[in-house]
């Protein structure tokens, strides 16, 4: 059995430069640990959420999306909109949503993380 290593400064500024903002194939693997690790935290925070019919969902800062299918069965109507600073995870979650037939309910805008251009609402069309 190998031994593990200890992290150097490099590696702690790479990890912390991904789960920043995750890129590359190694900001995939970044996106879902993040996602499974924060799990019991995403759901306890959909729980409390208290979702409603039209009801309009803005996250900041959406990672992957794995979690915006479970967001939308909580209410019939409702809209999600998902902010993120990564170009990797932008794609993700779009991808993902797509994938899950979201695509008219749910809207990722990649941002800079201080300007926000906006777009026509999808019920506005």
């Amino acid at each position: 059995m190998g031994q593990l290593k200890e992290a150097t400064e490099a590696d702690n500024k790479m990890l912390a430069d991904q789960l920043r903002q995750p890129s590359g194939e190694v900001g995939v693997e970044v996106g879902k640990v993040m996602n499974q690790t924060n799990e019991s935290m995403i759901n306890e925070t959909i729980n409390s959420l208290q979702l409603q019919m039209n009801d309009v969902v803005l996250e900041i800062g959406h990672a992957n999306g794995r979690h915006v299918p479970e967001l939308m069965t909580r209410a019939n109507g409702m809209l999600y909109f998902g902010l993120d600073i990564s170009e990797l995870m932008h794609r993700e979650a779009k991808f993902f949503c797509t994938e899950c037939g979201l695509q008219e309910t749910t809207e990722f805008v990649l941002y800079s993380g201080c300007l926000l251009y906006t777009s026509p609402s999808p019920r506005d069309s």
